[in-house]
């Protein structure tokens, strides 16, 4: 009877499904918007099977999850009961997004300062293909051998 409710698992889920239509609330919360969401999560706790469970948690609206992401849970299989676990996941935690982030821009510009005079910046290395993310290395190689022939050989 006492601890019926308890989390005795930690595990994954895969995210069958997520909403936020039902919550009509919002907050904000430095500087974004977060809701409610409920999810449909297929469950897989450590050393117990796997389960298919509804979760309720919060997500930053912009950093909430989609179909077939994978997410940190706490769970108890013999209730089917799940928390959903974003404090270690820099895609749904926003500090921790938001300092991978800097860090990743820091790593750029100490990349573009390192560079010989004349080199262009590595954000002119991003092409409008890959939204602004940066490029596996073999496949700028590839870009820009294609830019060249399309130039003439320039």
């Amino acid at each position: 009877m006492f601890g019926r409710d308890k989390m005795t698992h930690d595990g994954t889920a895969t995210v069958v499904s997520s909403s936020d239509a039902a919550h009509s609330v919002t907050w904000t919360t430095g500087g974004y918007t977060h809701s409610k969401y409920d999810l449909i999560l297929d469950v897989h706790p450590l050393g117990a099977p796997a389960f298919r469970a509804p979760a309720e948690a919060s997500f930053a609206i912009l950093y909430s999850p989609n179909v077939g992401d994978v997410l940190n849970v706490h769970c108890n299989p013999t209730t089917g009961k799940v928390e959903v676990d974003i404090d270690d996941d820099p895609r749904f935690n926003v500090k921790l997004h938001d300092k991978a982030f800097k860090a990743q821009l820091e790593a750029q510009r100490q990349r573009d300062l390192a560079a010989p005079p004349g080199t262009p910046p590595a954000s002119m290395s991003r092409g409008p293909a890959s939204g602004g993310a940066a490029l596996d290395p073999e496949l700028q190689e590839l870009m820009r051998l294609e830019e060249e022939e399309r130039r003439g050989g320039n």
